[in-house]
């Protein structure tokens, strides 16, 4: 394992390189917040994603990159969401 890596989610750890932890996102949180929501959760308490919701949260990880806030994504892929559902109909 490399100095300064975290074994379970990679992050930076802050004892070893002096700068703040940086976090793996959690796909948990973005379902608490209604962003991506799992296609089905396993017995085991697993969640498991299916190929569009695996695009959607590539595409919050994308727009999270530059600093955007959750409540602007959720407004962004609404949109998004609403504009296709227009084209399907036309």
């Amino acid at each position: 394992m490399e100095p300064g890596r975290n074994w379970r989610n990679g992050a930076d750890d802050p004892g070893t390189r002096g700068e703040g932890r940086h976090h793996q996102p959690d796909p948990r949180h973005y379902d608490r917040v209604g962003l991506v929501v799992p296609s089905r959760a396993g017995a085991n308490g697993y969640r498991y994603y299916n190929s569009t919701a695996v695009a959607r949260l590539q595409r919050i990880l994308l727009m999270r990159r530059p600093g955007m806030g959750l409540p602007t994504i959720a407004e962004v892929l609404a949109e998004k969401r609403a504009g296709s559902q227009l084209s399907s109909v036309a």
